[in-house]
Parts: C-alpha cells; sequence; structure tokens
C-alpha cells in the first residue's frame, strides 16, 4: 500500500463520513470487549499471531492456533487443524475466527470442536464475507486461478495467502442453526481498501450506499458473535 494512497483517501472519509471505521477497527474493539484478566482466548486462523501479539496481555490466557507453526511469533501458539483442537472440553472463554469460516467445508460439522472447548456461555467471534453481497457473490462464478490472479492484482495479495473458499457458513440464517450456538450479536460491515484509489473509490462508495437500511445486507463482510448454551 502506497502512503500517499492513505492519505489520499482518508481525506475522502473525512469530507464524506468521518463516523466510518475499518472492518479491522471494528472487529479489534468488539475483541477487546470480550477479553478481560480472567478469559481464556483462542485465535483460530491466527497466521502470523500478530493478534495474539498485540492483545494477549488483556487476558489470563491467549493461544494462537493455525495450521503451520510460526516460527516468529513472540507469543504462544499452536500447530493444530480447528476440528481436532487439542485443548480440554470447557475451558475457553473467547474463540476468533477472523476470515477462516469461509473457507470450511463441512456445515456445521467443522464447528463441533469449538463448542466442546468453549465454556458454557463462551463466546465465539467472527469477521467473514457476506455471501449475498455483489462483489463476494460474482466472483463464486469464477475460476480459482482467474479469482486468485485478480485479488493479487487489485489487493496485492499474496498467492500462498489465497485459499479456496465455500461460504457454507456465510449467510445470517447459518449462522442461526448451529447446534447449542446462539446468536448474540450481528452487523454487515463495508470495507474500504487502500490498495489502489480506483478500488478505495469503488468500496467506499458502496459504503455509502448501503448505509440505507434496505441496502445494508448488501455489504462486504459480515461480524458474527456466538454464545454457548445447553
Amino acid at each position: 500500500m502506497k502512503l500517499d494512497n492513505k492519505v489520499w483517501s482518508d481525506k475522502i472519509i473525512q469530507k464524506f463520513d468521518p463516523s466510518f471505521h475499518h472492518r479491522w477497527e471494528i472487529y479489534d474493539d468488539i475483541l477487546l470487549s470480550k477479553l478481560n484478566k480472567k478469559s481464556v482466548w483462542i485465535d483460530l486462523g491466527c497466521g502470523d499471531n500478530s493478534t495474539v501479539e498485540r492483545f494477549g496481555r488483556h487476558c489470563s490466557l491467549a493461544i494462537g492456533v493455525d495450521l503451520s507453526f510460526q516460527k516468529k511469533s513472540r507469543a504462544l501458539f499452536v500447530a493444530a487443524d480447528l476440528r481436532k483442537l487439542p485443548f480440554k472440553s470447557n475451558m475457553v472463554d473467547l474463540i476468533a475466527l477472523r476470515f477462516v469460516v469461509e473457507h470450511l467445508q463441512k456445515y456445521p460439522d467443522d464447528f463441533q470442536d469449538l463448542i466442546r472447548v468453549l465454556k458454557q456461555h463462551g463466546r465465539i467471534l467472527i469477521l467473514t464475507t457476506n455471501l449475498i453481497s455483489p462483489f463476494i457473490f460474482i466472483p463464486r462464478v469464477l475460476p480459482f486461478k482467474l479469482k486468485s490472479l485478480l485479488l493479487r492484482i487489485l489487493f496485492r495479495v499474496k498467492a500462498d495467502d489465497v485459499l479456496p473458499t465455500y461460504h457454507k457458513y456465510n449467510s445470517l440464517p447459518k449462522f442461526r442453526k448451529i447446534n447449542k450456538l446462539k446468536l448474540v450479536e450481528f452487523q454487515f460491515i463495508q470495507d474500504a481498501n487502500y490498495q489502489t484509489k480506483w478500488v478505495f473509490l469503488i468500496f467506499f462508495f458502496w459504503h455509502i450506499v448501503t448505509r440505507a437500511k434496505s441496502f445494508n445486507r448488501f455489504r462486504t463482510n459480515m461480524l458474527v458473535v456466538l454464545q454457548k448454551f445447553a
């Protein structure tokens, strides 16, 4: 991302909607609101474990989990599959999944081990893509290689970071039907990308359009909080 793109984009944001917040700002605020000094938090699909490094001090125990070991991480990390978590049952207060569930293939089976390790009334925080957004729905019809190429060109995404998506969970009704989990918080979020000016303008324009209640459900991202009950 070029610094001048950010400066230029921020000026437009301040002019047309100073209340706008990027998806990562909203996600971080909600994540922090769920943590306290007694919390046990697992960040699933943690990547480089940077989120645990930044916010781990706000809870009793914070663990990053991903399929491969991140040697550069200074925070606690465990290499594991979310379907076979190496943790005791009923030990976790918060599980966070940031851009993970769109890659899961088996609904709702892929959530069963998350539910197992979660304490009663524990929560799952999810940031993911919104299936009915045109920016998400239309690219689904493209071949994976073409979609991967477009993501690398438009958003400067590394090839290794582009994974197949299945969107088995990515709608509001799906989150309401997972056994032993109750939907307690939900919002649609529209991000604005800084990588190129014209991409920013398209996304920020869509943010302005979808502020209307009737169009809000077409935003590109969903933020979901689920709570475990008996």
